[in-house]
């Protein structure tokens, strides 16, 4: 561990705290940043220094360990080792999620044992901790790298007609109108079909050439020469070599969007 770990002793007698922070004294992965002789200080304390290992005393004034563990619960994620001369208290304490319950007088190899078990403990939650940030830090640049990613659209549609195979340039289309999985591709003065439905061929065309007008037709705004009103807010589109497609009221906004304008 390239950092120390900050340890906290919170016990009211001052012979418990010393034997704990002599105890503490050959790790020198572990630095005690702070004692307390009482709940509330404690609470002060590991508000304060927020310590990654916490020797709780249970019976104190004012509050007792577990009081303590309420008051700071939801604001500190370090790791509790109970110590106290009552094993009454050990099933509350593991229930709180404490590594180890010190009965005293302990020696310093059970302390030993303890400090192992909790630094196994600290270190597989932080590999844990590590694991997962990596991944959301993977995850995020994969979903801004999707964002960010230029999509490439369609610049050709291929045509199988009278027995030939041929290649229309999008740049030649006027429209596309859709009849369940057939799409007729309207050029200038004559027209293709394809098998292929609209919807999965408007997921495919630069939405910045092509909108759809109309839940049967798609057209490319380079070939748009007037608007003309219709019923109910709805227009007729006339384009270039004068062919007229009908845009629905409900996908004018997306048209609006694209022209920059309100119709």
């Amino acid at each position: 561990m390239s950092t120390k770990l900050k340890a906290l002793i919170v016990d009211d007698e001052p012979l418990a705290r010393d034997v704990i922070r002599r105890f503490c004294g050959k790790y020198e992965q572990l630095e005690v940043i702070a004692e307390c002789g009482s709940g509330l200080h404690a609470v002060e304390a590991i508000e304060e220094h927020c310590p990654d290992i916490v020797f709780m005393d249970v019976q104190m004034p004012d509050l007792n360990g577990f009081e303590v563990i309420k008051e700071v619960e939801g604001k500190f994620k370090g790791t509790y080792v109970f110590t106290t001369a009552h094993n009454q208290y050990a099933i509350d304490a593991f229930e709180t999620n404490a590594v180890d319950y010190l009965l005293k007088p302990f020696t310093e190899q059970r302390f030993d044992k303890a400090m192992q078990k909790t630094l196994k403990h600290i270190l597989a939650f932080k590999e844990t901790n590590t694991r997962d940030a990596i991944e959301r830090l993977l995850l995020t640049y994969e979903q801004v790298a999707a964002k960010n990613a230029k999509k490439t659209y369609l610049q050709r549609v291929l045509v199988r007609e009278n027995k030939k195979l041929f290649m229309v340039s999008l740049r030649d289309v006027y429209y596309f109108e859709g009849s369940g999985d057939y799409i007729k591709i309207q050029l200038n003065n004559k027209s293709h079909l394809i098998n292929e439905s609209l919807s999965n061929l408007e997921q495919q065309v630069d939405p910045k050439q092509f909108v759809r007008i109309h839940r049967s037709f798609i057209v490319n705004i380079d070939h748009i020469k007037e608007f003309i009103p219709h019923l109910n807010g709805e227009y007729i589109i006339v384009l270039q070599n004068n062919a007229q497609v009908k845009m629905s009221r409900s996908y004018k906004s997306q048209l609006n969007q694209l022209i920059g304008r309100q119709l």
